[in-house]
């Protein structure tokens, strides 16, 4: 069913976004197994959207730095090359947005800040979970999980955080972008089932537990909405994270931020 959906969109003339020079650069360092941060922050320093994104996220008082950045080679070595790689994915793919008219390039582009806002959250579950090890996994899902809401509003449909709820194919979109990109498999087979739990559940393993981290993620940042009442029992037993934790971690934030 998801790979019918992704042919009508395509069909339709709505055609996948390109990866940005930057994120291809980045992705031609990492397969050099002599680079390290310097090439790193040589791939992207063409770009000044990314490299404040970079910034930004290292900086972030949600993630609690261990010291201030000022450099983007500083705010790499904070953040690690995956994440590095995920919040360049994330600034090309709401450039795309730029292509958008009106209402519906301030909605998409709200969207996109509405990921950054759960990617964090998502992260943080993931360091205070049983599954602490897919925290980047969890931060790359969540920045990614939306990406499929660029096509449809290229072919005119009315998008929102409110509807994309209620519907699969911006998830089974956003996938199949993540793989297009050469972005790892289960993040993208966690993105395509990041709002049908049970689905997530008979993938089980890595899959079910980074699905289960995105919603975690959107739990945070939206609070108990209808859609997480599906999800709260799958999250518990595979995260170990109930509510008393989830709002342990809210109280964090919320600290850290005022």
């Amino acid at each position: 069913m998801a790979y019918d959906l992704v042919e009508a969109v395509l069909i339709s003339g709505a055609s996948l976004p390109s990866p940005g020079v930057a994120l291809i650069k980045l992705q031609t360092a990492a397969q050099d197994d002599n680079a390290g941060i310097r090439e790193f922050a040589n791939a992207v320093e063409s770009d000044p959207a990314v490299c404040g994104a970079l910034m930004r996220v290292a900086n972030s008082a949600v993630l609690r730095p261990p010291r201030k950045s000022t450099t983007v080679e500083q705010a790499i070595s904070v953040i690690g090359f995956s994440r590095t790689l995920a919040v360049t994915a994330s600034v090309c793919l709401k450039s795309q947005a730029e292509l958008l008219k009106g209402e519906l390039r301030a909605i998409v582009e709200a969207i996109f800040d509405a990921s950054n806002r759960a990617a964090e959250f998502s992260y943080l579950v993931a360091r205070n979970s049983s599954q602490r090890r897919l925290g980047d996994s969890a931060y790359l899902g969540s920045l990614m999980q939306d990406t499929g809401i660029i096509m449809q509003a290229k072919r005119g449909q009315a998008v929102s955080l409110e509807s994309a709820e209620l519907d699969t194919e911006h998830a089974a979109i956003s996938a199949h972008l993540i793989r297009n990109w050469k972005m790892p498999n289960d993040v993208a087979a966690a993105v395509a089932v990041h709002h049908t739990p049970r689905e997530a559940e008979k993938l089980g393993g890595d899959i079910c537990a980074i699905a289960c981290l995105l919603a975690a993620g959107r739990r945070l940042r939206d609070g108990e909405t209808d859609a997480w009442q599906a999800w709260a029992e799958p999250v518990e037993k595979t995260l170990n994270t109930g509510n008393d934790e989830l709002a342990e971690i809210l109280a964090n934030v919320e600290s850290a931020e005022s």
